[in-house]
């Protein structure tokens, strides 16, 4: 997955939240946000494992 976003702070997204329940808006998009960026960091270790996996088994096949 790609992902060329920019990349909010949590902290940021929760002042967002806390500024849209203010205004008496759903702040339910901004959890999802929140969520996500949460996740990011896990969702990048596996994406690495993955690549590390895939890259030792084509250095065994080439030797």
């Amino acid at each position: 997955m790609h992902n060329s976003e920019p990349l909010l702070s949590p902290t940021l997204v929760i002042v967002c939240v806390v500024m849209a329940q203010a205004a008496g808006e759903d702040a339910f998009t901004y959890g999802l946000l929140h969520q996500q960026e949460d996740d990011l960091p896990q969702r990048s270790r596996e994406q690495l494992d993955d690549a590390l996996i895939a890259l030792k088994r084509s250095v065994r096949k080439a030797h």
